[in-house]
């Protein structure tokens, strides 16, 4: 990445941080081109070069944290010592991405909560990401059922903290990590009945 290149990026992702502070202080009511450009401290032009809408900063901000999240997943990947295609290898980096602590990340998704509400429609692009996930979940080595019932349980420990609906404690956060990693653990077989272990 070239050196213009780089201050692009920084430049982008300020004006993201800067329209979740916004939406989180004020709502959707409050999200304006120039809010957004005063909070990032960056010219209304410079703003609209990289997003010339409102639309296109919201749409912006999600596509932002499911790269950011993405590029955590594959960090997760390679720092494992497990050979590729061990069972359940992909869903323990799920869960190591997932409870990563990142508070800026849960920010941005409770001002995401926000812009979707407003703009449904916002939802495909989630849509399409969330179906790359659980694609990769069911792959994974282990009972469809188990691998749902994992990423559920991160999405739903994510979505709890981003929208603060209930959080938990660090000792709690980690036990229950390592239940869910756990989980992930073999071998499974599938009776009529369910998942036996």
């Amino acid at each position: 990445m070239s050196m213009s290149d780089s201050r692009a990026h920084q430049t982008r992702v300020r004006l993201l941080r800067a329209t979740a502070e916004v939406i989180h202080g004020g709502g959707m009511g409050a999200l304006t081109l120039e809010a957004v450009a005063a909070q990032a401290q960056v010219s209304k032009g410079g703003l609209l070069y990289h997003f010339p809408s409102k639309h296109a900063l919201v749409r912006g901000l999600i596509e932002h944290m499911i790269e950011a999240f993405g590029e955590r997943l594959e960090w997760e990947l390679t720092q494992s010592a497990e050979p590729a295609g061990a069972a359940g290898r992909w869903l323990r980096a799920y869960l190591r991405a997932t409870f990563a602590e990142d508070r800026l990340a849960y920010e941005m998704s409770a001002a995401l909560s926000t812009a979707v509400a407003e703009e449904p429609a916002l939802l495909d692009v989630l849509r399409e990401a969330f179906r790359g996930f659980a694609l990769a979940a069911n792959q994974d080595g282990l009972p469809s059922e188990v691998g749902a019932t994992i990423r559920l349980a991160a999405d739903g420990l994510w979505f709890s903290e981003a929208l603060q609906l209930a959080t938990l404690s660090a000792d709690e956060r980690q036990a229950l990590l390592t239940h869910l990693v756990r989980m992930t653990e073999g071998p499974w077989s599938v009776s009529p009945k369910g998942v036996v272990r």
